[in-house]
This record gives structure tokens, C-alpha cells and sequence, in this order.
């Protein structure tokens, strides 16, 4: 996926920048539902094994 080219902290923000932590820390979403769509990413940690990301938390 292409990466944003944000100027600024509150360009990030503004374009949706954490949402997902404000719904979370407001009670809007459950730690599993961040938990899952991490997992869904597919994201992986940046050492040698390449480690899912979701499965550390």
C-alpha cells in the first residue's frame, strides 16, 4: 500500500489519523476489535522472523 505524504502532525489527524485509538480510549470498540484488525493487517514485527504483529499483544 502507498504511504501518505502527511506535512504535519495534524494533517495526519485531519485525514483520520488515530481514530481507532480515540473509539477505543472513548469506549466505542473493545481492545479485541483492535486487536483482530491488527491481525488483519497482516502486519509484521521488523526483526528477523518477521513475527505477526497481532499475536504480540
Amino acid at each position: 500500500a502507498a504511504t501518505p505524504a502527511f506535512q504535519d502532525f495534524d494533517a495526519y489527524v485531519a485525514a483520520g489519523g488515530y481514530a481507532t485509538l480515540k473509539a477505543l480510549r472513548a469506549g466505542e470498540i473493545s481492545r479485541d476489535a483492535v486487536q483482530e484488525a491488527v491481525q488483519a493487517a497482516g502486519l509484521r514485527g521488523m526483526g528477523g522472523a518477521g513475527f505477526p504483529a497481532g499475536r504480540k499483544w
